[in-house]
């Protein structure tokens, strides 16, 4: 991680080169063949019942007679580049479309969904492509609108005079971050933590990020944006004053359900004169884990009386790895502020682990660096050359060095590299007896091979701005005085039929464990699993009557439609 920070630069070039090298190659030629991996359930999420066909056995090639040079035929050189998705089993040539269109403009938008609406053919609005569920790559039969050459970036005063950054809605947040950290170093965007994810499902879905906590969801950044409606006939300025209605429903409600965002404006917030990542793996034994869930819950709950700050965000994993990777119950830490203030932070957390290896967490920290391989000059004290030489809190000069840092460190450069299986819910604060389920669930999860892993993890959407703002203030339900709430997912990797069988059936018994419990509150939108019973309350509870009365009226066309839209009447 010091080699992060002095070499940023050669970092974002090799980033860069390997995503080219995986686009243009593609997931089908790696080393295994994923066709043949993808769940019965996913496949149907892409059945259309359209009357045109841009299938890769389609006969006919309307697309590229009537759209000219915006399309990309399956032929053609670097066509994975454009079509390729971020997770590989929505790859396979059965789901790849014929043709892939890719706007320049929003008056290109316009065009494709006017094109598609008078064709009907169906239609995939895809920016980053980071959707689990597989909606970001084209229906069966119709096209996928790639909007990566919606790159606008520019800093701009917002009415009300406050900062704002407007985004064409093909950015990454690489892309942002980057242009902020290099062009305005004095702004701070709270976006997402991998590089390659799109900012316009990040923020389209809610948005939970490492800065929430502190700037609230990506959704409630949202100042205004510009919509295409599904039949292409118009062109929106959405905001809290004209359009309200999609305002409204856009943050949080997703996009396609209303018409493609081309175009976001988002707050800005003051760059930090630090920022500290870590993770720190307290054990993998029942009392470890219990002893510092219970804690963390005890700390963190709302109106503890503790104050657990909101410049700091602790996400639990609960996780098995292979050697010499540790295993078992870790934070991944996520401050804006130095390492010395985040560690005498974290020090009331931590207590039970602290206490048991009698040091001060800050000493600890030191202590194993060496064999953490971060180069501090300590000697490693006996006996903990093997039980925690992967913990590790470091400070960054700025946030862009560290979700650089966060994306190596969990290997989320680039695209996945094997198919994903996730399902996640809303779970309320870290409690006795939910903790006994979540370590009943840990005793379940199958242990890491070559073949595949599993982890199960809590993102923190505690403290006091998120709940700041009303329920239904947005589409986005999950806001709670009272809870420190996680979205809370389970995800397993694979790349054979036996793991397959293990991710689904592990991520399928978690889900029921939680609701069994009943701490499964709801789901999260932007980790979305395609048999998600009534996904719609479990998204968006007491407001889907709204979001339904607000999709009718704005319902021109049929060819955004995909399996978990907003309901109509």
């Amino acid at each position: 991680f010091v080699l992060v920070k002095d070499m940023k630069g050669l970092i974002k070039a090799l980033l860069t080169l390997f995503v080219c090298v995986v686009a243009v190659h593609g997931a089908t030629d790696m080393h295994f063949n994923f066709d043949g991996l993808v769940s019965q359930a996913n496949t149907e999420a892409h059945c259309s019942s359209s009357t045109g066909d841009c299938s890769p056995t389609g006969s006919t090639n309307l697309c590229v007679a009537e759209l000219g040079d915006m399309v990309v035929d399956q032929d053609e050189p670097f066509f994975n580049l454009h079509a390729q998705v971020a997770f590989p089993q929505y790859n396979i040539p059965r789901l790849m479309p014929r043709y892939v269109v890719r706007p320049s403009n929003t008056a290109d938008v316009s065009r494709v969904l006017q094109w598609a609406t008078q064709r009907g053919v169906r239609v995939s609005a895809r920016d980053g492509g980071h959707n689990y569920a597989g909606y970001s790559q084209a229906p069966l039969g119709g096209i996928q609108m790639n909007l990566a050459q919606l790159l606008t970036r520019e800093v701009i005063t917002w009415p009300t005079g406050d900062p704002a950054i407007r985004l064409g809605a093909g950015n990454t947040f690489q892309m942002v971050y980057d242009y902020l950290n290099s062009t305005y170093p004095q702004y701070l965007l709270a976006g997402g933590l991998c590089p390659s994810v799109g900012v316009s499902g990040f923020h389209l879905g809610g948005g939970i990020g490492a800065l929430c906590r502190m700037f609230g969801i990506g959704s409630d950044n949202v100042l205004g944006m510009t919509v295409v409606t599904m039949d292409g006939l118009q062109t929106l300025q959405v905001n809290s004053t004209h359009n309200a209605d999609l305002y409204w429903a856009l943050r949080g409600g997703g996009g396609p359900s209303f018409g493609v965002v081309t175009e976001f404006v988002v707050k800005l917030h003051p760059a930090q004169p630090a920022y500290t990542y870590g993770e720190i793996c307290v054990g993998d034994t029942e009392l470890d884990m219990r002893e510092n869930l219970l804690s963390l819950g005890n700390y963190t709950s709302q109106g503890s009386g503790k104050e657990f700050p909101d410049w700091l965000t602790v996400d639990w994993r609960l996780v098995k790895r292979l050697p010499p990777r540790k295993s078992g119950l870790c934070y991944l830490v996520y401050s804006l502020r130095n390492r010395n203030d985040t560690t005498a932070a974290l020090n009331p957390i931590l207590k039970p682990m602290t206490d048991k290896r009698g040091l001060y967490l800050i000493d600890l920290l030191e202590s194993e660096a060496p064999a953490a391989g971060l180069g501090a000059d300590h000697e490693v004290p006996d006996g903990l050359e093997n039980t925690a030489s992967w913990n590790f809190v470091e400070e960054f000069h700025d946030f862009f060095s560290m979700e650089l840092a966060n994306a190596a460190f969990k290997g989320y450069e680039t695209v996945a590299r094997e198919p994903v299986d996730n399902r996640n819910c809303i779970l309320p604060s870290l409690t006795d007896g939910l903790i006994t389920d979540l370590l009943k669930m840990f005793d379940a999860m199958p242990n890491a091979t070559t073949s595949g892993s599993c982890y199960i993890q809590g993102m923190a959407m505690g403290g006091t701005v998120i709940p700041s703002v009303a329920a239904n203030a947005s589409a986005f339900a999950w806001r709670d005085p009272i809870e420190h709430m996680y979205a809370a997912d389970s995800e397993c990797s694979y790349d054979n039929r036996e793991w397959l069988a293990k991710a689904t059936n592990f991520t399928q018994s978690y889900i029921a464990s939680m609701q069994k419990g009943g701490w499964c509150k709801g789901a999260y939108m932007n980790f979305p699993y395609d048999s998600l019973v009534d996904y719609a309350t479990a998204y968006w509870n007491h407001n889907v009557p709204r979001l339904t009365a607000i999709r009718n009226k704005w319902h021109f066309s049929t060819v955004l439609d995909f399996k978990q839209q907003v309901p109509l009447n």
